[in-house]
């Protein structure tokens, strides 16, 4: 089991030997309550790149609990991230076949919205 330190995703000069290309697109959903909606393409999957990214212009996800601004207090509560994978294509590791995955939105998360509006 990994430590949070180890979890944790760092910023880094994209110079640095140690940096990953990561890239994303956003629409944005406006018209809520102190949150908007957001759509995410990713053009890399790097590892919490949507929170981290978030994170660093201030708007951490809601339910956040890690990538979170410093001084940041949270408008209201929910239980986790609000945070879904609508639809997912990967490559398989064996065939090299893409693999699309599609899941409806949660209950909870259709139930925040409506909170939101």
């Amino acid at each position: 089991m990994w430590d949070k330190a180890q979890r944790i995703q760092r910023v880094v000069d994209p110079e640095h030997e140690a940096a990953f290309r990561a890239r994303c697109w956003a629409t944005v959903q406006r018209g809520f309550r102190n949150a908007a909606i957001l759509e995410v393409k990713l053009d890399s999957g790097r590892r919490n790149q949507i929170r981290l990214q978030a994170q660093l212009r201030d708007h951490p996800l809601i339910g956040e609990r890690l990538y979170i601004p410093r001084k940041w207090t949270p408008p209201f509560l929910f239980p986790r991230q609000a945070l879904h994978a609508r639809a997912l294509s990967v490559s398989h590791p064996i065939t090299g076949d893409t693999v699309d995955f599609k899941a409806p939105l949660p209950s909870d998360l259709k139930q925040l919205i409506k909170q939101l509006r």
